[in-house]
Parts: structure tokens; C-alpha cells; sequence
């Protein structure tokens, strides 16, 4: 029993006091203390000296009051950087000295004084501070929004490092360049070349390099495969080209060849003097084909067969391959007429001799007579 009125009474003091906090939070007459006025945001508060705000109208010479409910027992002006507090020497009591007879004024000029002082307290009171600043949050873009933002710069970052390292890693031949003529690389075709000095390589990425590798044993009038060794401007990737040469010599390095002259589907080798051809055979030569091992002429502008004399044979075929001078013996017994001008000597498969770059498609098969 004792237990359960001392609990009793507990819950007693506990509504007496509830009650008594509840009711001096809800006051709003009675004048605010002077030293509790501050000020922040434009608008003044105070407190009656038991911890609970109001916002504070100045009433002139009556001082601070409360201004509409009790705003609790929070500091209004606590979120504020340096809130503005009022000194009580503001307050309108320092002019009494002045007043000679305060009591004698008209209670309407009082009325019309505490009106005019409450007017510029008016605008304070709109309602500005429904729309703080602080709602500014609400603007920012969703979580979603910022990913997805954030996803497609990522993107945008990753195509421009694949461009980048694409260019960096960029071993691709444009073209190549035997002297002061280009041409693209094609498959099962042969450039002409007087050396490997002759060969320029121009890469699309011009930061690249290359090297060019050439055989162990490079023969002239032969078939000879180069190879390109290219390597990237970020030195990550490299690339091997094959490049298939014909290499030219001199005259007397033809004369060493296998070289075959080919008249009317009949074939005349060239033994270690000349070509043995029959005079009525040799009407024909305009007809023929040169062999050098599987790499074949046909006649062209650019050969001449010119007779000779004094020598042990009765004829010369001239011609002109990349500015070489060459010329190829023939003995006929009958001689024919001198300085006879033939059709012009060009490669099977495309271009003409001496004029700078050269193609050689491989024979296989012996040419048909015409």
C-alpha cells in the first residue's frame, strides 16, 4: 500500500507539473524581458524570463510584448551565424529624461504613438519565412538522375580512350613509295626496285615506326620477300608486312639469268654469247615474250631491236626498266632491217617499263601464240 501511494503521488507532481508548463507555454500577455530581445532574419524575439519565445513587438516606451503564440522553448535565432541580440540601452526609456511630463499626454496621442511605432513591424510579419532557404535541397536531381550522368560521362570517357589508344596502337600502312612513285599494297603482286634504299613505307599513324628486314641473301632478277617490321607509337603493338621484290642488276647480271626469249610458242635460250633466232623467226619477235625465271615481259614501246655489226652476233634487244639500260644479244643468220621500233615492253599485270613502278604476276603457264 505504502508502494502504491508513493507512486500515486509520483504521477500526482508529475500532471501538477505538466500542467503548470503546459500553461506558461501558451501565455502570450505580459511585457518580454528586456535583455532576452534578439534579433535574426529581420524579425526580434524575447521571453518572459521562463525560457519560452514569442516574436517581440516594440511598443515604444512600454517596451518589448508578445506578438502572436508561444514558439516553444527553442532559441529561434540558434541556426543563425551571429544572431543580432538587442541591449536594453536601446530600448525608447533612454529618451524619458527628455519627456518633462510623460503622464500628461492625451491617450490618444499614446495610441497614435504605439500605433505609428507597431507600422514598420508590419512587414516583417509576411509571411517570408514560410519559403526558406533551406528548401533549396529539394532541386537536386534524383539518385537515378546522377548515375546516369555520371554512367554517360563514363561512357563518353571510355569511347575517347579507345580512340586514343586505338591512334596510339595504329600499325596500318598507307601506301608505300619505291622513289618519288606510291602505290597501296596489294596481294600476289611484285614491286621493281633497284635496291632496298628505294623503299618508303608511309604509315597512317605518322608517330609509328618501321623497319624494314630484308633476306639473307638478296639475288638480282630474282623474286626476293622483305619484310616490314612496323611498331606503334605506344610501342604496345607490333606488325610484320611481307613485300615481295623483284630486284634489278646489271646487264651483265641478266646475261648470268636463266632468260628465256619466247617467238611464236617456240623458246630460245640464251646461251653465253646471244639468242640463236632464225631470220624468219625473227619478223616474229614483235609476238614474243622475255622469261627471267617465272617473271615474264611482253613487248612494248620501250624496246628496240637494233643491229649491230663488227660483233659476233647480228642483233640487240634494248630496253629500259626503271632508268637500267639493258640489251640482249641475237645472232640471225640473215639480218634484218636495222633500228626496228617494237611495241612497248610492259609487265603481265599491269604498268609499263621504265616507268617507275612495276608489277609481276608469277607464270604458270607457257603464254598461246597469237
Amino acid at each position: 500500500m505504502k508502494r502504491m501511494k508513493k507512486v500515486s503521488s509520483i504521477l500526482l507532481i508529475a500532471l501538477v507539473f505538466s500542467f503548470t508548463t503546459l500553461t506558461s507555454i501558451s501565455a502570450t500577455s505580459g511585457r518580454l524581458k528586456g535583455d532576452s530581445i534578439i534579433t535574426c532574419n529581420g524579425k526580434s524575439y524575447g521571453n518572459h524570463g521562463d525560457g519560452h519565445w514569442h516574436v517581440a513587438e516594440n511598443k515604444g516606451k512600454s517596451g518589448w510584448y508578445p506578438s502572436g503564440e508561444s514558439l516553444g522553448y527553442a532559441n529561434p535565432c540558434a541556426a543563425s551565424e551571429a544572431p543580432a541580440k538587442k541591449p536594453e540601452t536601446k530600448a525608447p526609456e533612454t529618451k524619458a529624461p527628455e519627456a518633462k511630463a510623460p503622464e500628461a499626454k492625451a491617450p490618444e496621442a499614446k495610441a497614435a504613438e504605439v500605433k505609428q511605432e507597431t507600422k514598420p513591424s508590419a512587414p516583417k510579419e509576411t509571411p517570408k519565412a514560410t519559403t526558406p532557404k533551406t528548401e533549396t535541397p529539394v532541386q537536386t536531381p534524383s539518385v537515378d538522375k546522377v548515375v546516369e550522368e555520371v554512367v554517360e560521362l563514363d561512357e563518353i570517357d571510355t569511347e575517347a580512350l579507345e580512340l586514343e589508344t586505338k591512334a596510339l596502337n595504329n600499325t596500318a600502312i598507307q601506301s608505300i613509295s619505291i622513289g618519288s612513285k606510291a602505290m597501296q599494297i596489294k596481294d600476289k603482286e611484285t614491286y621493281f626496285i633497284n635496291s632496298v634504299s628505294d623503299i618508303k613505307v608511309n604509315l597512317e599513324n605518322e608517330k609509328a615506326e618501321y623497319k624494314i628486314v630484308p633476306g639473307s641473301d638478296l639475288k638480282p632478277f630474282e623474286k626476293n620477300n622483305l619484310k616490314i617490321e612496323l611498331t606503334s607509337e605506344s610501342k604496345e603493338q607490333t606488325q610484320t608486312v611481307d613485300l615481295p621484290v623483284f630486284i634489278l642488276g646489271t646487264n651483265d647480271e641478266l646475261k648470268s639469268q636463266n632468260v628465256i626469249l619466247k617467238i611464236d610458242n617456240k623458246d630460245y635460250k640464251l646461251n653465253d654469247k646471244y639468242f640463236k633466232v632464225k631470220p624468219e623467226e625473227l619478223s616474229k619477235l614483235n609476238k614474243g615474250e622475255i622469261f627471267i625465271g617465272d617473271t615474264h615481259f611482253a613487248y612494248g614501246k620501250d624496246v628496240k631491236l637494233v643491229e649491230v655489226s663488227g660483233k659476233d652476233y647480228t642483233h640487240e634487244l634494248v630496253f629500259d626498266v626503271m632508268n637500267n639500260k639493258y640489251s640482249l644479244p641475237i645472232q640471225s643468220k640473215e639480218a634484218s632491217s636495222s633500228n626496228v621500233l617494237l611495241g612497248g615492253l610492259t609487265l603481265i599485270g599491269g604498268g609499263s617499263i621504265g616507268a617507275g613502278l612495276y608489277y609481276n604476276k608469277k607464270k604458270k603457264t607457257s603464254p598461246k601464240s597469237n
